[in-house]
């Protein structure tokens, strides 16, 4: 699952269907779509719902093979 952030800031747990682990990346196949939002980091600390302020990630990495 991951944790996706709606449009009014505010979060939801959304299951997803992985389709291959790699080294340093996850390809999912289900459960997303291109341009959502999902959180990366402190995530044991949400709650379905929650309202955040929610910031951009660096893209450093970004679809590097």
């Amino acid at each position: 699952a991951l944790w996706i952030v709606n449009a009014d800031q505010t979060l939801a747990l959304r299951p997803v269907a992985v389709a291959r682990y790699g080294e340093a990346s996850v390809t999912l196949e289900a459960g997303i779509r291109p341009g959502e939002r999902i959180v990366i980091a402190g995530v044991h600390k949400l709650s379905v719902g929650e309202k955040i302020n929610a910031i951009d990630a660096p893209e450093k990495g970004r679809d590097e093979k």
